[in-house]
């Protein structure tokens, strides 16, 4: 990633009948039953302050951690009669977590903030005028990529 992980909470909207619940080493996504919880984070500096020892490659680097935490009745989530260590290794099961853990994270909507630019226009000033075009400006670009990009 090429910002810190903090930077991409933002992007990450609400999701069904979960609490959206930014913190201060993350973002939770909680259920009013409790017996699920999305979570966002960074996991170097849960490595840090764990004081494990950081591979090379991942120094300096920012990585984002998406969990899903399955917390209560675990069979019922799962419509089986009994859930052992043991079904981990089994490729269905397992299959059947990484599909849940995909729609989990597909179902938070994602905020798009990126900006758009239809046309030949100088500054942004001409376009925010041109009530045809929408155009959203987001913060992450510095003034440096706009003028650059010829947006001001």
């Amino acid at each position: 990633m090429k910002h810190p992980v903090k930077a991409y909470f933002k992007y990450l909207g609400e999701s069904g009948h979960y609490q959206r619940s930014p913190q201060t080493n993350g973002l939770y996504y909680n259920l009013e039953t409790q017996i699920r919880q999305l979570i966002f984070y960074d996991k170097l500096k849960e490595q840090k302050r764990k004081r494990f020892n950081i591979p090379d490659e991942f120094k300096n680097k920012h990585i984002l951690r998406f969990e899903v935490r399955w917390l209560k009745d675990l069979c019922g989530q799962f419509n089986l009669p009994e859930i052992t260590a043991e079904m981990l290794y089994d490729g269905e099961f397992y299959n059947t977590l990484v599909d849940r853990w995909q729609q989990e994270y597909f179902n938070i909507q994602k905020i798009n903030n990126r900006t758009t630019v239809v046309g030949n226009y100088k500054c942004t000033k001409s376009v925010n005028n041109d009530a045809s075009f929408s155009v959203f400006l987001t913060s992450d670009f510095t003034k440096e990529q706009k003028t650059k990009n010829g947006w001001c």
